[in-house]
């Protein structure tokens, strides 16, 4: 179609925000390794640094960084720094390297903003939606249904009632204006009851999850609503966490076949687990395999060294030699020798077979993995089923069978060894009764000796031969000891080939082993990943039904667009908080809804500036419908919160003096455990402002932040007055426009063992209510820069703040550094100079509980007033 002219430009500026969000979206930068990456699907993703707020069923978006392609993934579990990540579609080739991580935060709505986008532009939307762009866009009077009926509960006041009538009447919107304290979620639980009861479907929704939960916490008292909420289970609090999905899904009629499969996926997953030990411990066993196997082909070529040394001499002394040879009378009169060489070859073949026998924590290491295949063998009968899995069992089986008969030679092995040393003792305590001695030594050396006596003894017989045939004798002798020298190196060189031969055999075999266990890590994550697609199709299945049938469904804005929500459609939205909500984010819901009622307060906190966008469509979705049809809304004017002290503030300051305060709360003041005469503690004044001026309580400038020291340890001071009152720090609420100085609140309360209490920045306390409110502000310099003037200049931000106090409220600042702000100028003359203390009452004493009424008639003397000629 051909858009409307009116909201063409809108639209297109949408499109052009999206592009620039998108290239200048923040993700959380994870890698991606090749071997923590999973067959089925499901990748580990090792973040860079840890998040928090990121967990097991939150949707992301996962974009490459080499490839530059985007998936869109759901969070399986997260453990540490690492996230465990399902892909749900569009893999077409393996994911690895370095990626970003969008949550549903950022890319998650620019994708749905992108698609409906896409929708208008093709004119791919019905005629409902056609009139609520004209709504949003351009103006579009709508009609009212004054027959239609609404039976509106009598609690309500006239005008919450008139609120729930014009927006049940109105055919296409209405607009609620709520100011602090006036029963806005009254009112939306009564269009809830009334939408119910005509059998219409409800989205409920909100800026933040706070508020969302508290609407559900309130209509979940009657037991009439089928409520779904939809969000991040880690974002929503625990009193609503039985409506979630993942709490409701445990009722439904397929839970249990999901749960069978999600039961035999952990067993999978353990197995697995276990199979990834073995294939490790087995990589560390093949590598020590390949040491020992360098080792010993080292040791084979020193003795192959020495043979060749003792060949060259054995040629320099061979000759042949006509003497008679002694050999007879030589081993007859060596009985000793016999008994050496006998030792030194039990000692050679004793080292033959230890060199086969493992170390005895490898064997025990063999024994118990045989055990778990066993074990596994038997697991696996059950779970079988298919013929890879059969043949994967039986090659488990013949793997056992082998290592059987490996452990069964093994102990042969020491058998033998044993009977060994026991014949090398016996002959070791023969030939050396204890004495020290080395038997390969030895035995040459007796040799040596026993040829010498021989010589000797029949030297005068030998005078007849030649000296040459004499040499010749000799050196043949000599001949036989070194080919016997040789003939041990021969032994040792061929036992280290042996030995070389041997571990190269059970290094692979352990490879088979490995490459067997790979096949199973690799079936079974397969069988998993398949497994894993089946539960979440179920969870698909059951969260769909749900969402189906269910009458009422919360979430907040951003959620709405939620994958549970796809394509689901409702009669009528409310949004709660719609002021904090920008125009173009607000198409979201809408875009889901026939029909939409907006509840919020032009006055209060508005949508945090996108510098990336229009300030057109950065304003609230509120503001800009109540500029344009004033007509269609109805004001809140009876607040139910406040002391009417301390709403007669913001009624001044913010409402032109149209909102009331409700007769049963105008008077409530805090109830102390006692009486004091503490002029900060006094119940009776509502609101008190102490002034530092002068007090020397400068600020620590921080960026664009800010902080105070001497200030936030005032702040801590007051707190303890009010504890020592009996107010309990969950009573208690310290607000703050700067998160610094918050922090550094924090720290000092927390040093005090008063950490219960809440101390946060005006956004964060949006929706929240207080006893007793400490309004710190921290600024104190002699000028203000721009940017911070036009901060304390912020209308909705000081509503908010001083606001939240139900019953006391206490501002603490230098005004004479804030009252360069018109709007605390204002305020603090709102106030009234009765309200002020000066700085110097916080070094005074703390005034603890008493028996008896403090004096009145010195009052005002205790209060320690600025004369306001030295202001």
């Amino acid at each position: 179609m051909a858009l409307e002219e009116n909201y063409q430009a809108v639209i297109f500026e949408i499109e052009q925000f999206i592009k620039r969000s998108k290239s200048a979206a923040d993700g959380m930068l994870a890698f991606i390794d090749d071997a923590n990456k999973a067959d089925n699907g499901n990748i580990i993703l090792t973040l860079q640094n840890d998040v928090a707020d990121i967990g097991a069923d939150d949707s992301v978006n996962i974009k490459t960084l080499d490839t530059n392609k985007t998936y869109s993934a759901q969070i399986v579990q997260k453990i540490g720094g690492q996230l465990e990540a399902h892909i749900e579609e569009g893999v077409t080739e393996p994911i690895t390297g370095k990626v970003l991580v969008f949550t549903e935060d950022n890319t998650y709505i620019l994708k749905q903003l992108e698609w409906l986008v896409n929708q208008i532009k093709a004119d791919n939307i019905d005629q409902s939606m056609k009139n609520r762009l004209k709504i949003l866009f351009e103006r579009k009077e709508q009609c009212y249904d004054l027959e239609a009926s609404a039976d509106i509960i009598g609690s309500l006041n006239r005008e919450q009632s008139d609120a729930v009538q014009k927006s049940i009447h109105a055919e296409h919107f209405y607009l609620i204006i709520g100011p602090p304290g006036t029963g806005k979620t009254y009112v939306i639980e009564e269009l809830i009851r009334q939408y119910h009861k005509k059998k219409k479907k409800i989205l409920i929704t909100a800026f933040t999850n706070l508020a969302v939960d508290n609407i559900i916490d309130r209509i979940s008292k009657e037991d009439k609503y089928k409520i779904v909420r939809v969000g991040s289970p880690n974002s929503i609090s625990p009193a609503v966490q039985k409506y979630t999905i993942n709490s409701l899904m445990q009722n439904h009629e397929l839970y249990n076949q999901m749960k069978t499969l999600k039961e035999r996926f952990q067993a999978l997953c353990e197995y697995v687990d276990e199979l990834e030990k073995i294939h490790s411990k087995m990589e560390e066993d093949v590598e020590k395999f390949r040491e020992n196997m360098l080792i010993l082909i080292s040791k084979k070529e020193e003795c192959e060294k020495d043979k060749a040394i003792l060949e060259g001499e054995l040629g320099l002394n061979h000759m042949e030699s006509d003497a008679p040879s002694p050999e007879n009378e030589y081993r007859m009169m060596d009985i000793d020798s016999k008994n050496r060489l006998e030792l030194c070859r039990n000692i050679l073949k004793c080292e033959k077979i230890e060199s086969q026998i493992p170390e005895e924590t490898e064997l025990q290491s063999d024994i118990i993995a045989n055990a778990k295949l066993k074990r596994r063998i038997a697991f696996r009968r059950f779970f079988s089923f298919t013929k890879k899995q059969k043949n994967a069992l039986s090659e488990m089986r013949q793997n056992h069978s082998k290592m059987e008969n490996h452990i069964q030679m093994v102990n042969e092995l020491k058998a033998e060894r044993a009977s060994l040393k026991g014949e090398i003792e016996a002959l070791s305590i023969k030939i050396y009764k204890d004495k020290p001695g080395d038997p390969f030594v030895d035995s040459l050396n007796a040799e040596i000796d026993a040829f010498q006596y021989i010589y000797k003894k029949y030297k005068t017989s030998l005078s007849e031969y030649e000296i040459t045939s004499s040499e010749n004798t000799v050196r043949k002798v000599l001949q036989g000891v070194y080919k016997s020298k040789i003939s041990l190196l021969d032994g040792r060189i061929n036992m280290h080939v042996s030995e070389v031969g041997r571990i190269g055999a059970e290094s692979e075999i352990l490879k088979c082993k490995q490459a067997t266990i790979k096949q199973q890590i690799y079936s079974s994550k397969m069988d998993g990943g398949s497994i894993y697609k089946n539960i979440q199709n179920y969870k698909d299945r059951i969260a769909k039904a749900l969402v189906n049938e269910a009458d009422v469904i919360g979430t907040t804005v951003i959620s709405s667009c939620n994958k549970d929500l796809r394509s689901t459609n409702f009669d009528v939205m409310v949004m709660d908080e719609a002021s904090q909500v920008a125009s173009y984010f607000a198409l979201l819901p809408i875009s889901k809804s026939n029909k939409f009622i907006l509840v919020g307060d032009n006055k209060q906190l508005q949508p945090i500036e996108d510098d990336l966008i229009s300030k057109k469509l950065n304003e609230s979705i509120f503001n800009s419908m109540l500029e344009k049809y004033p007509n269609d809304s109805t004001m809140l004017t009876t607040q139910h919160r406040m002391n009417e002290n301390i709403a007669q503030i913001s009624n001044k300051l913010f409402y032109g003096g149209k909102m009331l305060t409700a007769e049963n709360i105008s008077r409530a003041t805090l109830n102390l455990s006692g009486r004091t005469s503490d002029p900060i503690v006094n119940p009776e004044n509502a609101v008190i402002l102490i002034d530092t001026g002068g007090s020397g309580y400068y600020e620590d400038e921080v960026g664009r932040s800010c902080s105070n020291q001497k200030e936030a340890e005032a702040v801590a001071d007051i707190v303890q007055r009010f504890s020592e009152c009996g107010i309990e720090g969950k009573s208690m609420g310290v607000i703050s426009p700067y998160a610094k100085h918050c922090e550094k609140i924090r720290h000092i309360l927390a040093s005090n063992s008063s950490d219960e209490i809440e101390v946060n920045t005006v956004h964060k306390f949006q929706g929240k209510e207080k006893e007793l409110i400490i309004l710190s502000f921290a600024k104190s310099k002699f000028q203000l820069k721009e940017n911070a003037l036009r901060f304390l200049e912020n209308q909705t931000l000081i509503n908010v703040a001083i606001t939240r106090a139900k019953k006391k409220l206490v501002i603490i600042g230098d005004f004479g550094t804030l009252k360069r702000s018109q709007l605390l100028n204002a305020m603090y003359n709102e106030i009234g100079h009765g309200n002020i203390l000066s700085y110097k009452v916080l070094s005074e004493p703390r005034r603890g509980l008493e028996e008896e009424a403090p004096d009145p008639s010195n009052f005002d003397e205790r209060m320690g007033l600025i004369d306001k000629e030295q202001e």
